[in-house]
Parts: structure tokens; C-alpha cells; sequence
């Protein structure tokens, strides 16, 4: 899997319905890394919408156009933070092709129309750094769970003292993957925030 990523970080965008507070908190954050400049489209073609959806979702990397950023009602700023991740080019850390070292998947506990949510995704770009259990990009130890067990668990002594998937802030190897990603492209031109 190719993954395209936003020329030197620069990330046009419009928010065309869902709450604009937590949208700009997320992006708020990600400027702060000092590797993206998000800026408000005015005439690229080639942009991120953040629209509301039935489900969060956005596709990874930059796939062209009106690149839809999908929010359910009810998403929070750390949810906006996850879908962006997406967005910029990174894929669920637990999706990761040495993720077997680190977490064991519980297939027979997922929901059946989630498998895809689990599987690895070898692109060599997105396993950056060390294994982040704290990643905006790792999904909870029940996340899609069909029956109230674990759905992906540590490995290990870690097994029940490790906090997995928040959705508050990115890691501070969050942090640093992006920069990694992106490193090719230097920082980010300067920008106004807002």
C-alpha cells in the first residue's frame, strides 16, 4: 500500500458542518507539532473537508480532491485527532506488520464487519519508532467487540497495566512519527493560527 502524503505538510481545508471548535482544536494541535500548515482553501484542489457523517472515518494519506474527514455526531476533539492521523498518513498502530509483538488480536471476540479494522497494513511508513500503546491511532482493548471481551490485548507482562487507545492528545511518539513521516519536506512554512 502507497501512501501519498501532503506536499511539505501543507494541509488546505474546510469544515462544512460539524462542530468547527472541536475541528480547530485538532488541527490547533497539530500545528503545534511544527511539521503541518493547515490552511483554510481558498483555491487548491486538493483539500480536506471535515464533514458530518454516520461514522468517523477518513481515508489515509491524501487521496485527491475534496477529501472528506467524516465526524459522527457526538465526536470529541480526540476523535478529530485520530481521523486527521489518518488523513496525514498514518494507519492504526495496532495494524502495524510487527504489531504480533506487541498485541494479540482476539478475532473470535470482533465484530464480524470489523475484521478490516484489525488487519496489518505493511507500508513500512507507518511503523515509525517504537510500539505506541498510547497512540491517538491505537484502537481501546474492547474496541469492536461482539461480546464484552478484549479484542486486542498486550502481549506479555504488559496484559493488564497498559493503557491502550486514548483519544485525549497525541503521544509524544505520536509526535515524533509525524515529524519522521514528514521529515523530507522540512518544517512547516510559517503560519497564522486560528
Amino acid at each position: 500500500m502507497r501512501i501519498e502524503l501532503w506536499p511539505a505538510g501543507v494541509v488546505p481545508f474546510v469544515i462544512e458542518g460539524p462542530d468547527a471548535g472541536e475541528v480547530l482544536r485538532a488541527i490547533d494541535h497539530y500545528r503545534e507539532l511544527g511539521v503541518f500548515a493547515f490552511v483554510g482553501r481558498t483555491h487548491q484542489t486538493d483539500f480536506l473537508r471535515f464533514v458530518t457523517g454516520r461514522r468517523n472515518f477518513s481515508p489515509v494519506g491524501k487521496t485527491g480532491g475534496g477529501q472528506q474527514v467524516r465526524l459522527a455526531p457526538g465526536f470529541t476533539t480526540g476523535t478529530v485527532l485520530h481521523e486527521i492521523g489518518h488523513a496525514l498518513g498514518r494507519v492504526h498502530e495496532h495494524c502495524r506488520a510487527d504489531r504480533d509483538r506487541y498485541v494479540t488480536i482476539r478475532w473470535e471476540n470482533i465484530h464480524p464487519g470489523a475484521y478490516g479494522e484489525f488487519e496489518t497494513h505493511p507500508t513500512g511508513e507507518a511503523e515509525l519508532g517504537e510500539y505506541d500503546y498510547g497512540s491517538i491511532m491505537h484502537y481501546s482493548k474492547m474496541h469492536y467487540t461482539r461480546n464484552g471481551n478484549r479484542t486486542c490485548e498486550p502481549t506479555g507482562s504488559l496484559r493488564d497495566g497498559v493503557l491502550m487507545g486514548q483519544r485525549k492528545r497525541l503521544s509524544d511518539l505520536d509526535a515524533a512519527a509525524f515529524a519522521r513521516l514528514y521529515q523530507a519536506f522540512g518544517p512547516a512554512p510559517r503560519q497564522p493560527c486560528g
